[in-house]
């Protein structure tokens, strides 16, 4: 059995709250070799732009807390999945990293029993709903308790929500410029 490990630049896999802290690579190989596992380090890139096809492997990757990595990581996973590999670990826990909004999905879907939730996309879908305060609102991408929010009223959630759901002047001006001043 081989298994690839997909890191990022220098074959770095880093996966943990310290984002410059990475597994040491040569020694995760050499245990890996220990056990009678053959693996090979591949980067991102190297799948990305085709140097290298993988089909019908296992693959183990690594991730970022960067932003647009993430984006690009998640891109490749969904590819080289799509392409009879095994991925671990697999793109619905991919796509559960840093999403709490897909991890509530995913959980209905495995039957996993969890407390009541809701996921909505706008203020205006909660009027739809009997919510019996507190509740506890997350945004979809905090992590460490970053972006939640423990509202004891209609009130409160509408105040701690609206600054999220209000357009930057940049992507106004981006809009208006887009609709009004374009040539057709």
């Amino acid at each position: 059995m081989e298994i690839t490990i997909l890191t990022g630049k220098d074959n770095f896999f880093g996966q943990t709250r310290k984002p410059w802290v990475g597994l040491n690579t040569n020694i995760f190989c050499k245990t890996l070799a220990d056990n009678g596992i053959d693996s090979r380090l591949m980067e991102f890139h190297a799948v990305a732009n085709s140097i290298e096809q993988i089909k019908d492997s296992i693959i183990f990757y690594t991730f970022s807390q960067k932003e647009n990595l993430r984006a690009y990581i998640n891109d490749v996973i969904y590819h080289l999945e799509s392409c009879g590999n095994r991925i671990i670990p697999n793109y619905e826990l991919l796509k559960c990293h840093e999403n709490k909004g897909f991890q509530e999905l995913y959980k209905k879907q495995l039957d996993i029993p969890t407390l009541k939730t809701y996921y909505f996309s706008n203020i205006h879908e909660l009027e739809q709903y009997n919510l019996h305060y507190p509740i506890v609102i997350k945004k979809v991408d905090g992590s460490n308790g970053k972006g939640v929010y423990l509202c004891n009223s209609k009130e409160e959630v509408t105040n701690k929500l609206r600054p999220f759901m209000q357009r930057k002047l940049s992507d106004s001006v981006d809009l208006f410029r887009r609709r009004y001043l374009r040539k057709k």
